[in-house]
């Protein structure tokens, strides 16, 4: 028997370890069937709203009792008495998707650190903010290259390109596996309409 060559163990080992941080994303997510029949007080943040009780009745008669459970804004239309379908469950304490009539909707991706991913749209902001603070911290170096200071310039545009890349590769390395959580009970974000906290 032939041995394994160095590149199919690397392989192997990455693909270990993705399948553990997805089986680790599945262990904090559920789904509940049912229809709301009542909820509780519900307190309004910017982004979200938490709710004192959720009410849910499950077809097999089950009562499911959700407390303070936090919900995204785009979906808070739909939490209300008399709305039947699916609602995916995060860690016991949020819902962070509702399938109605068959049209499933998300809230964002999760990055299951407890902040939701606000989607692609935001990679532009995470290169302007970059190259704001690099700039910030090269400002007391212009003297030294001159009075222009371009040299600080492209330092600190490289610097904000550097903090780009780190967060892409940081953004990927997290919604990869959640992504294929998702599509694994039947959430793909393709078959999906999927909000951003904003809205």
């Amino acid at each position: 028997m032939a041995r394994k060559s160095r590149k199919e163990k690397k392989a192997q080992k990455a693909a270990r370890k993705f399948e553990k941080r997805v089986q680790n994303r599945l262990a904090v997510l559920e789904e509940i069937e049912g229809e709301i029949r009542a909820i509780g007080q519900s307190t309004v943040y910017s982004q979200s709203t938490v709710y004192s009780s959720i009410e849910i009745h499950e077809p097999n008669g089950q009562v499911r009792m959700l407390r303070n459970f936090r919900v995204a804004a785009p979906l808070t239309p739909f939490i209300k008495p008399g709305v039947r379908g699916k609602f995916l469950i995060y860690q016991s304490d949020q819902i962070v998707g509702i399938e109605i009539n068959g049209e499933k909707r998300i809230a964002g991706l999760l990055d299951f650190n407890g902040r939701e991913r606000p989607g692609c749209a935001s990679a532009f902001g995470v290169f302007l903010v970059g190259w704001i603070i690099s700039s910030l911290v090269t400002l007391p170096f212009i003297p030294i290259f001159g009075r222009d200071g371009d040299m600080v310039w492209v330092i600190s545009g490289f610097i904000g390109a550097w903090i780009f890349l780190f967060r892409v590769s940081k953004r990927a390395s997290d919604v990869k596996p959640t992504v294929e959580a998702l599509k694994r009970m039947g959430w793909a974000r393709e078959d999906c309409v999927v909000f951003s906290t904003a809205g």
